[in-house]
C-alpha cells in the first residue's frame, strides 16, 4: 500500500484506509482483511455505536501498526464532555491513546473554544497524538485553529465523491495551503460505476445523505490519490 505523510505531522499513512460507519460482527474478518492488506488507517467515532469494539478485537495486538483515528460528538463537545468521551471511546477501543481526534462536524452546541482547549489537555496527556476536524468550511477551520494556543489542526475529514464535488471550490485550496492533511470519507462504488452503498441516516447532523454504509477513507489530496493509484 503506498503510503504518504499525514499532513505535516510526518507520519506516513496508507493513503486508503478503512472506515467504519454501521460496521456489525460480521464485518470483524473484513476488517483483519483490510489491514493485512495494508489498509491499517482506521476511522471510527463515538456516534459508530459498536464499531469502536470490533476494532478493539481486530487491532490486539498489532496497535503499534495502526493508525487510529476517533470522532466527538458536538452534543458532547464541551470541555469536560470532550475529556469523557475520549476516555470512553480508549475504552472502548481497549487502547492507551489515539492517533487523530476530531471533532465530527461544526453545530455551535459549545464553544469551540472550551473544545479546543479540551484537545490540546488530551494531547498533553498522551491520550491523543493529533487533533482534527471533520466536514468543517474554510471559515470555521479557521475559528477552530485560533481556538488552538498550542498545537495545531492537522486535518480536516470532509465527504467526496464523483457527486459531490463542491470541497473543491475552497476548501480543498485552503487545506493545501496550510498543509493540513484533506481526508476524504467516500461512498462506495461498484466497478461498473454504480453506487453500491446506502446513504448513512446522519452522518453530519443535517438531512444531506452524505455518508455510506461502507466507506473508503483516503488520507490525501483527490490529486495526490489519482497519482498514487
Amino acid at each position: 500500500m503506498v503510503g504518504r505523510e499525514f499532513g505535516a505531522t510526518g507520519v506516513k499513512v496508507p493513503v486508503i484506509g478503512q472506515g467504519t460507519w454501521q460496521l456489525g460482527r460480521d464485518g470483524l474478518e473484513a476488517l483483519r482483511t483490510g489491514i493485512e492488506l495494508g489498509m491499517t488507517h482506521l476511522d471510527t467515532a463515538e456516534m459508530y455505536t459498536g464499531s469502536e469494539e470490533i476494532i478493539a478485537e481486530a487491532i490486539r495486538g498489532i496497535r503499534n501498526r495502526i493508525f487510529l483515528v476517533s470522532k466527538v460528538l458536538p452534543s458532547n463537545a464541551s470541555y469536560k464532555g470532550t475529556l469523557r468521551a475520549c476516555d470512553a471511546s480508549l475504552k472502548r477501543l481497549r487502547t492507551e491513546s489515539l492517533d487523530v481526534y476530531l471533532l465530527h462536524w461544526w453545530s455551535g452546541s459549545h464553544p469551540i473554544e472550551e473544545t479546543m482547549r479540551a484537545m490540546e489537555e488530551l494531547v498533553a496527556a498522551g491520550k491523543v497524538r493529533y487533533i482534527g476536524v471533520s466536514n468543517f468550511e474554510v471559515d470555521r477551520l479557521k475559528q477552530a485553529q485560533k481556538a488552538l494556543t498550542r498545537e495545531k489542526i492537522t486535518c480536516n475529514q470532509v465527504i467526496y465523491h464523483l457527486r459531490s464535488r463542491a470541497v473543491e471550490n475552497h476548501v480543498l485550496p485552503f487545506c493545501e495551503s496550510q498543509n493540513r492533511l484533506f481526508a476524504v470519507r467516500s461512498r462506495r462504488f461498484s466497478f461498473a460505476g454504480k453506487q453500491t452503498g446506502k446513504s448513512a441516516p446522519n452522518d453530519r447532523g443535517s438531512s444531506r445523505k452524505d455518508a455510506a454504509s461502507s466507506r473508503a477513507e483516503f488520507s490525501h489530496s483527490p490529486q495526490q490519490l489519482v497519482r498514487d493509484l
